[in-house]
């Protein structure tokens, strides 16, 4: 039985032109791993990347990083319907634009807390395929490797070395104020993790 469940199959042997053949967790489907000390240049040199935060509203209101997309979900199997919602939104969008244009190719990245949730999302996502079309809905599906619990470490570590040049500030309020109660505040609290220059 699965620790986290999305509430959908994905074909684990799925012949796919985007099958992974080595990955940490061994699915075949999942998507690019970017490592902790990778993920802010990725995000910076990937402007037109769309960043989605894989946990739920309750974890996503404790903090999340900056440009990151709430689904706004209750629990994971609600996270399935949100993400082909969203792909077939933007691309119809970008299948209405102009003629001339040349269409980008759609990126997104995703994180969680430990990797679990993105690790199941991302193998999801590159299966996805838009209803009308038959097409993928996604050209480039990366996650953050170990979550945000590996990148909280990573500039932990950085922070306590003395040739850190991190700017990263605040990194432990992601995990503290998940020690705090969230109706001392009324659950309005939203903190965000810059990217560390």
């Amino acid at each position: 039985k699965e620790i986290v469940s999305m509430g959908v199959n994905i074909d684990d042997s799925a012949t796919s032109a985007s099958a992974s053949k080595s990955t940490p967790s061994g699915h075949p489907l999942a998507g690019s791993y970017i490592k902790a000390h990778e993920w802010d240049e990725f995000l910076r040199n990937n402007p037109d990347v769309d960043l989605i935060d894989c946990r739920n509203s309750y974890e996503v209101n404790m903090g999340t990083f900056d440009r990151a997309i709430d689904p706004q979900t209750v629990k994971f199997t609600d996270f399935p319907d949100w993400l082909q919602e969203f792909g077939e939104r933007e691309k119809q969008d970008d299948e209405n634009a102009h003629d001339n244009t040349v269409q980008k190719p759609r990126k997104i990245a995703m994180f969680c807390t430990g990797g679990i949730r993105c690790e199941k999302s991302t193998a999801f996502a590159k299966t996805m395929q838009n209803k009308k079309t038959g097409k993928p809905l996604f050209d480039e599906v990366y996650h953050l490797d170990g979550g945000i619990l590996s990148y909280l470490d990573m500039v932990e570590t950085e922070e306590s070395s003395s040739s850190s040049s991190s700017s990263f500030t605040n990194a432990s309020s992601l995990a503290t104020s998940a020690e705090q109660d969230s109706s001392s505040d009324d659950g309005k609290r939203k903190g965000t993790i810059p990217l560390s220059a």
